[in-house]
């Protein structure tokens, strides 16, 4: 969607789109495509908004039919990009509306393990409580885990070890103990 044109070169605020959505009289199509439009980056109006912490907003869209996960060229999402600016009420706003929780980016980043790295233990608990899974290995190599040992936050890596340890549980004796060396050799390599 091109905003600029249609408003005579002034971005429009995505409340704007809303609005204009909902004037469509029965046109379901023309409706999902405002609400989905994108920008040159594949930049949703959703994605704006929670990049911008904007929860009413947030809703708003999501009430009127926007995808709560459309991805951008490079793969990310509207909880992606609520995560890395500490948006928690966005966030959350998001996962009740079933925000994809193990989905990842191009370059192979998950939700936990932005949330592990932003050092946000209140969204690192939302995303576990929502299904994130702490076991994901993401490109390079790396997990949530890994990244919140490296950057220092012991809190969060606490609260990763004790969801590795329930996911380990529920696995078959000869899984936990490959998990189990996995873990233990991760963290080893990060505090090298």
């Amino acid at each position: 969607m091109n905003t600029t044109a249609e408003t005579g070169g002034h971005i429009r605020h995505p409340i704007h789109v809303i609005e204009a959505a909902c004037s469509v009289e029965g046109d379901l199509m023309s409706r999902t495509q405002v609400i989905d439009g994108t920008d040159e980056g594949g930049n949703t109006d959703l994605m704006r908004a929670a990049l911008n912490g904007e929860s009413e907003t947030v809703k708003a869209l999501l009430l009127n039919g926007a995808d709560v996960n459309a991805r951008n060229h490079e793969g990310r999402t509207a909880l992606m990009f609520a995560i890395v600016n500490l948006h928690t009420s966005t966030v959350q706003t998001l996962l009740d509306f079933g925000a994809d929780v193990n989905i990842q980016a191009s370059c192979g980043c998950t939700p936990l393990l932005l949330a592990a790295g932003s050092g946000d233990i209140g969204i690192t608990r939302a995303l576990l409580n929502s299904g994130a899974d702490p076991e994901t290995v993401c490109r390079p190599g790396r997990t949530a885990l890994v990244v919140a040992i490296e950057r220092g936050y012991s809190a969060i890596v606490e609260l990763l070890k004790r969801a590795l340890a329930q996911a380990v549980q529920g696995k078959p004796k000869s899984l936990r103990s490959n998990l189990q060396r996995a873990t233990r050799t991760g963290a080893l390599a990060a505090t090298k």
